[in-house]
């Protein structure tokens, strides 16, 4: 969605040296995306924002100063129970 609106935008995707290049391709799919093995700081000092996944990549990210948005995956269950819990919608699409 992001990549049609701004095609001016690059969209890297720092992973660790031991995943498998053509198991990440295979899941991202066709998403224009540049993978990058074995620089995560580099690419992400250089990013104007970073999608990070909760944990010690925050500090990180922190630390090399680059703006983020944290996410962290939960169970169904636990999602469910927690949208309900605060009022959230029970899918990011609904309105």
């Amino acid at each position: 969605m992001l990549a049609g609106r701004h095609p001016e935008l690059q969209f890297v995707l720092a992973a660790a040296p031991h995943l498998d290049p053509g198991g990440l391709r295979a899941r991202v799919g066709t998403a224009p995306l540049l993978l990058v093995q074995d620089a995560t700081h580099a690419v992400v000092a250089a990013a104007r924002v970073a999608l990070v996944a909760s944990g010690t990549a925050t500090v990180e990210t922190a630390i090399l100063g680059t703006p983020m948005v944290v996410v962290y995956r939960l169970s169904a269950l636990t999602y469910l129970l927690g949208a309900r819990w605060c009022g959230c919608p029970t899918t990011p699409w609904s309105t």
